[in-house]
């Protein structure tokens, strides 16, 4: 027994109309496309009515909109780029309203929430400023140039085409779709939309450099190179991630002989962060030197973006990894220079104050 959306709507005859959408477990099924039906009236039935299935689109539209309409009924293509224009409620369902292809001269979408494919925790909202927007066709009405569509269809019709087309060691666009933060509120991996497909950029890819937070907002697109395909079974069918990565887009900075530090040579370089063992000391794009405090009494007198002299002492390629120490005479310079922030900054509160 198929389940059907039904949305009702008042004609400009003020004849009451039904949408209805058939919904199948099968992808693309064609045949669940039901169009426009008018309910009984003392004139006419339902009955009647021919059902309009998509194998019954053979004409052709008269205006480019509706072209591109039956095109996609007929060959079960998501229309893409067509951007969300408002969130309505239709027949008591909220709905989001797409123009195809513009609103002065296009066709009015209806895209019910339930239709949407949205993920936990996203809202129908998201979807107004959404890049890629894919919708398919599924009943027309041309008395009100209306046609009602589905994105979660469109989405697994576009996702399993594309897969085929990826390969690992691609270099993809991708959609943020969400950050994935920590207790503390630091990210652990960004989720990203690759041709419909769900994808995971870890925050350790992000940079060759030490990186807890990213300022990537939902609705970004960046450019990543594809790691991993993962494809498995689930209940209710096949799910597709991929595992991506920006920082294999540039050149990795240990593969470069100048960058590499010598030990026991002195270096300026700048604090990036500071931990309760020590502090992290970046020479270079993707080259940090770990360094021990020297004094339980400097601890918290150095900042994150001071500049400070650093000798690497251990030297590790095959970690990546740089060990160092920092001279008591570095450390007192940085102190006397935190000192003279911090009075500065007093005067200029008391001549506010003042």
């Amino acid at each position: 027994m198929q389940n059907e959306l039904s949305i009702t709507m008042k004609t400009e005859e003020t004849k009451q109309a039904t949408l209805l959408v058939n919904e199948t477990g099968e992808e693309g099924n064609r045949d669940a496309i039901t169009s426009l039906q008018p309910e009984e009236t003392g004139t006419e039935s339902a009955e009647k009515t021919p059902n309009k299935t998509e194998k019954n689109y053979t004409h052709e539209a008269d205006d480019q909109a509706w072209r591109l309409i039956y095109a996609a009924l007929r060959n079960n293509n998501p229309l893409t780029d067509y951007p969300a224009m408002s969130v309505e409620e239709i027949a008591d369902q909220k709905c989001l309203v797409i123009y195809i292809p513009d609103p002065l001269t296009g066709v009015k979408g209806i895209l019910p929430e339930r239709y949407a494919g949205l993920r936990e925790r996203e809202k129908l909202e998201s979807l107004m400023n959404y890049p890629f927007l894919r919708v398919l066709p599924v009943s027309v009405d041309r008395d009100n140039n209306i046609v009602v569509l589905r994105r979660d269809r469109a989405e697994a019709i576009h996702a399993a085409r594309a897969w085929r087309d990826i390969n690992e060691g691609d270099i993809v666009e991708g959609v943020v779709t969400g950050v994935d933060c920590s207790d503390s509120g630091l990210a652990n991996r960004i989720y990203l939309d690759v041709e419909a497909i769900r994808a995971i950029l870890p925050i350790g890819e992000v940079s060759h450099n030490y990186t807890e937070d990213v300022d990537y907002r939902r609705g970004d697109i960046i450019r990543v190179k594809v790691l991993k395909r993962n494809e498995f079974e689930k209940d209710d069918g096949v799910s597709r991630v991929l595992l991506v990565s920006v920082r294999a887009l540039t050149p990795d900075p240990w593969e470069l002989e100048h960058c590499i530090p010598v030990a026991k040579m002195p270096y300026f370089g700048t604090v990036v962060n500071i931990v309760q063992t020590g502090m992290f000391v970046r020479l270079a794009s993707g080259i940090e030197v770990k360094t021990p405090h020297l004094s339980l009494n400097y601890r918290g007198n150095v900042r994150v973006g001071d500049r400070i002299r650093v000798y690497p002492v251990i030297v590790n390629r095959d970690e990546h990894r740089v060990y160092g120490m920092l001279t008591e005479s570095e450390i007192k310079r940085t102190i006397r220079n935190y000192e003279l922030r911090r009075r500065r900054k007093e005067r200029r509160s008391s001549g506010l104050s003042g």
